[in-house]
């Protein structure tokens, strides 16, 4: 075995692990679905955005399953470095740059995942890439019931989102996000543009009440499975009654521990290990 649930000297390596539901429009397992998808084979390479690939470097089919490790990665990128003494050329050329690594689990009606190198809007770049390769699927986050019946019981006083992204995260996640979040992202880069600031990152906490965005927390109290599948950052709502509950609570996730690839990612087969055993835990 390859991972622990409990940090030790041998498996330093935090993950976390995520449960989205994915449902076919004509009902069908969603394995069956990617069987029969031209696209999805290993080593397919397509183009995620304009100055980002991605490609499927890992697949292993099974009846009642499939492993995928995809890399999201920038052909030609400049990437910051500290240099030695003396030399100020802080910058190096690096080809195939990998930016995320996403290593996903397929059931008949789930996806089991883990993001390594970049966590951010999982659930946009999971609906980018399957409609990229034409797969058309509803894709949602697994929410706690327990959690949610609270939230619909008591209603929702504010939502805070805890923000730590990045320009591009941004447009993408703009482009994909409809209702309560993908305005509350529009307005939070209209403040980022107005700065003067160079980085491309960006951290804060965004809250949204109903004093002054009481039209999208009357959506929220309406339908607050959608809000919630769309708020794929860490955020905790504030019920009516004075309550915050964190996403952590809502959401369905489980942190584990194995061995690092190299500095900053794990290695796919863990990855299989990590999820198969959140299968059995979960499902």
């Amino acid at each position: 075995m390859n991972f622990s649930e409990e940090k030790n000297k041998d498996f330093p390596k935090k993950v976390q692990t995520s449960l989205f539901e994915v449902d076919c429009n004509d009902g069908c397992s969603f394995v069956d679905v990617l069987k029969t998808c031209e696209n999805f084979k290993q080593n397919y390479d397509f183009e995620y955005s304009n100055d980002t690939r991605a490609r499927i470097k890992s697949l292993i089919v099974n009846d009642d399953q499939i492993f995928a490790g995809i890399t999201l990665y920038e052909p030609k990128a400049l990437v910051p470095v500290t240099p030695k003494d003396g030399d100020h050329n802080d910058l190096q050329d690096v080809d195939n740059y990998d930016k995320c690594h996403i290593f996903l689990l397929a059931t008949e009606s789930n996806i089991l995942t883990i993001f390594q190198l970049s966590g951010t809007h999982p659930l946009s770049k999971l609906k980018k890439i399957f409609s990229l390769m034409n797969i058309n699927v509803n894709i949602s986050e697994k929410l706690n019931k327990d959690a949610l019946g609270k939230i619909i019981k008591d209603g929702i006083r504010s939502i805070s989102l805890s923000i730590e992204t990045t320009k591009e995260d941004l447009e993408e996640a703009k482009a994909t996000s409809l209702g309560i979040t993908g305005k509350a992202k529009e307005a939070l880069s209209r403040l980022f543009e107005k700065e003067q600031d160079d980085d491309n990152s960006f951290y804060g906490l965004l809250t949204l009440d109903k004093r002054h965005n009481p039209k999208l927390l009357n959506i929220a109290n309406k339908n607050p499975s959608l809000i919630i599948d769309e708020l794929s950052e860490e955020f905790f709502i504030t019920t009516s009654k004075g309550q915050a509950i964190k996403s952590s609570e809502i959401k369905t996730k489980k942190d584990y521990y194995t061995r690092k690839y190299g500095s900053t990612t794990i290695k796919a087969e863990h990855a299989k290990e990590i999820l198969e055993h959140f299968k059995d835990f979960i499902l």
